[in-house]
């Protein structure tokens, strides 16, 4: 049913959005690791840097797995929506 796929678009568009966020974040943090690798600890973009590391860190390690639940959800696949009158959704 196009109705019960339409009813899940914005759980679809959170969850592409936190991939893509992970997956910038894992580069960010990667490019950022390369870097501390190659300056002398009393540098000053080494708090910058490893901020950089733990931002990613965190939404990876808190906020991805969500995702999961979301998915779990969407594919449960629940017409409870469908069921609710027409009037219900117009002014």
């Amino acid at each position: 049913n196009a109705y019960l796929a339409y009813s899940w678009a914005s759980l679809y568009l959170n969850i592409c959005g936190d991939i893509v966020l992970g997956w910038l974040l894992l580069d960010q943090a990667r490019i950022a690791a390369e870097k501390l690798a190659n300056i002398a600890a009393d540098d000053p973009d080494v708090l910058f840097l490893t901020s950089k590391i733990n931002t990613a860190k965190f939404f990876i390690r808190s906020v991805l797995p969500r995702v999961s639940g979301e998915i779990t959800t969407i594919l449960k696949n629940d017409p409870s929506i469908l069921k609710m009158a027409d009037e219900f959704f117009i002014d």
